[in-house]
């Protein structure tokens, strides 16, 4: 850099190859891995869900919880939810009576299905281990029981028992779950009559490669603890196919940005060593002293005049 100044572009691109090729790693690893949590967006592709058809049977089949516990334990399974149902009721500011659908969850359901809370907040664990007598409301559910989606802080009647109001839920796809209530598990199986019908699980993989591997072991884990007859295992796998592919392009650009760099980079370095080794060697050649002429005899020998 002291005595050969054109080599400085040469050393400044190869910094910026270098600089870009770490730029375009890390870009593709947070590519991936934000994509994949972030799929809901385009039609939630990592999430599978396992089911009874329980009107194919003369007796309900549920969920156990020790399956439950299994089937977080798959490899490639992020998180898991059991959610059961049940019918509540309550009357609006006219007095008029109206029904609607309980959805008994507990704390993962919210980061399985990729919801967030609109306004307020969404129930933990303390309200699930609690059996507090907390809830959730879709919006659709908000507006029609107060008039307006403004409720968090606010008391809701359920089957003519009080509960607080926590928030409003966000991140709906489905327009059904607007008209819901969102209540813990353990207060639906504590206070509410009848069955809680238990019959549904949802599956959050962490990558898309997950979700056929986990689709197929789920039937062979839920057979080890409970029966598998009438049980369904659903996956969009349409969906799942274009997001692949929209994956499989993103990583061909990034590898050839990745090997564009890299040819830069070594075409650099290859330049700065051939034009060290050629000044080396031309300053080799210059600095080489002459032999000097010895006459073989005295009488060919002429001193220059």
């Amino acid at each position: 850099m002291r005595h050969r100044r054109r080599y400085w572009g040469v050393i400044l691109a190869i910094t910026i190859g270098i600089g870009g090729l770490i730029t375009v790693i890390m870009v593709s690893r947070d590519f991936k891995r934000n994509l994949s949590r972030d799929l809901d967006l385009v039609g939630g592709v990592t999430i599978v869900r396992a089911y009874y058809d329980n009107s194919l049977s003369s007796r309900p089949l549920l969920f156990q919880a020790n399956t439950l516990e299994a089937l977080r334990r798959l490899p490639g399974v992020q998180d898991a939810s059991l959610m059961g149902f049940h019918t509540g009721w309550t009357k609006t500011s006219n007095g008029k009576k109206f029904l609607f659908s309980v959805m008994a969850v507990d704390e993962a359901f919210w980061g399985v299905r990729g919801f967030w809370a609109a306004s307020g907040r969404l129930f933990g664990p303390a309200t699930v281990t609690g059996r507090k007598r907390e809830c959730v409301l879709g919006q659709a559910l908000a507006e029609k029981s107060f008039g307006h989606s403004n409720v968090v802080g606010q008391t809701l009647e359920i089957n003519n028992e009080p509960y607080l109001v926590l928030g409003v839920l966000g991140g709906i796809t489905d327009s059904s779950l607007a008209g819901s209530v969102f209540l813990p598990r353990t207060t639906v199986q504590d206070r509410f009559a009848g069955l809680l019908l238990t019959d549904r699980i949802y599956l959050r993989c962490a990558t898309l490669d997950d979700v056929a591997p986990v689709a197929a072991k789920i039937v062979e884990v839920v057979r080890n603890y409970q029966t598998d007859q009438h049980l369904h295992v659903e996956v969009i796998w349409e969906g799942l196919k274009r997001v692949q592919q929209i994956f499989w392009w993103a990583e061909f650009f990034i590898y050839v940005a990745i090997g564009a760099t890299l040819l830069l980079g070594g075409l650099g370095i290859w330049n700065v060593m051939m034009a060290a080794v050629r000044s080396r060697t031309r300053k080799l050649v210059c600095a080489r002293p002459w032999a000097p002429m010895t006459p073989t005899s005295s009488s060919n020998f002429s001193p220059r005049r």
